[in-house]
């Protein structure tokens, strides 16, 4: 487990204000993060049940860990119609190979067969996994040729991008990579649900030193937001409950190299 400490406070806004967002947002430690070899259902003893602990899996959404007949056989009756519907798109394709991928998962996880797995949508289209079947939140992104599935049994918020901000200017880059990580960062915190006062911290989110944040959400509890590694100019943000004191990632290769803190 590792210690997870605070940092100076980023301002945020003027502190003799009582209505300002001073202060919500703090660079902090980062979470330990363990990368595995890419498996659906791993190891029982890398799933612990800890509410600090998050679970990623990043994969191509290709018919690879998963065929296209047993994942297609897993699906449900709206989920198969919603394919069927569009059976050329390269949407309805990602679609199948992100739904089957998760019911692996899942099945892992419950003990259930794939197939058993009863999902739905909420009303902002996030997939919530039926509570009588298990306490776990579900989060998911693509970026790229990438699908990266997020679970933990603490709400969980997935945000990612695949930047294009190359120019000739190198300080036009900069900025144009400060601003796309910051509304990053701030897509995650409001895939966790978080929308209140979340555009305050914008600015502050534009903040180059860390990959990893404490933010003091007033009404909402507090948070960890942490930048995970991305080849290239893709970008991925996962914010959990603070503190966040360990992330797995399946399909990232291994742990060396892996920092999370700059």
């Amino acid at each position: 487990m590792t210690e997870v400490t605070t940092l100076p406070v980023l301002e945020i806004g003027d502190t003799t204000d009582k209505g300002s967002s001073a202060g919500w947002l703090w660079r902090s430690e980062a979470p330990r993060f363990i990368g595995h070899p890419l498996s659906l259902r791993p190891r029982t003893d890398e799933l612990l049940s800890s509410d600090a602990t998050v679970y990623l899996w990043r994969f191509r959404t290709e018919w690879k860990r998963v065929s296209r007949i047993e994942g297609m056989a897993s699906l449900s009756k709206a989920e198969a119609a919603r394919v069927a519907r569009f059976p050329k798109s390269p949407l309805s394709k990602r679609f199948a190979v992100e739904r089957a991928s998760l019911r692996e998962i899942l099945s892992g996880l419950t003990g259930r067969r794939a197939a058993e797995i009863e999902l739905s949508e909420d009303f902002g289209g996030r997939v919530q996994l039926a509570s009588r079947q298990g306490q776990w939140s579900i989060a998911i992104a693509h970026v790229a040729l990438w699908t990266v599935i997020g679970v933990s049994r603490s709400r969980i918020g997935l945000a990612s991008v695949s930047a294009d901000y190359r120019s000739g200017d190198m300080q036009q880059e900069t900025d144009a990579w400060r601003t796309v990580r910051a509304h990053v960062r701030q897509s995650s915190l409001r895939d966790a649900g978080i929308e209140a006062d979340v555009k305050d911290v914008s600015g502050a989110l534009l903040d180059n030193e860390d990959a990893s944040y404490r933010f003091d959400a007033p009404s909402d509890h507090r948070w960890h937001l942490v930048d995970l590694p991305m080849a290239g100019s893709n970008l991925l943000t996962l914010t959990a409950p603070y503190p966040m004191e360990q992330v797995h990632g399946f399909g990232w290769t291994s742990s060396s190299g892996y920092l999370l803190t700059r």
